[in-house]
């Protein structure tokens, strides 16, 4: 869907500062609790929220 240079392009603007990351709202759940983290995002969709699964 993207050109593969877009990713590097996204970090270059991450990293001078003109892409704004503090607003993002992230919740972490480890690989057990993949139920719970279902509900959650089910619960809690919205823009700049993310729910994510994270390895044990």
């Amino acid at each position: 869907m993207y050109p593969p240079e877009a990713t590097f392009g996204l970090v270059n603007l991450a990293r001078a500062g003109l892409l704004r990351l503090d607003q993002f709202e992230v919740t972490t759940f480890d690989l057990d609790h993949a139920n719970h983290a279902v509900a959650h995002a089910a619960a809690n969709s919205g823009p700049f929220k993310m729910t994510v699964l994270e390895p044990n």
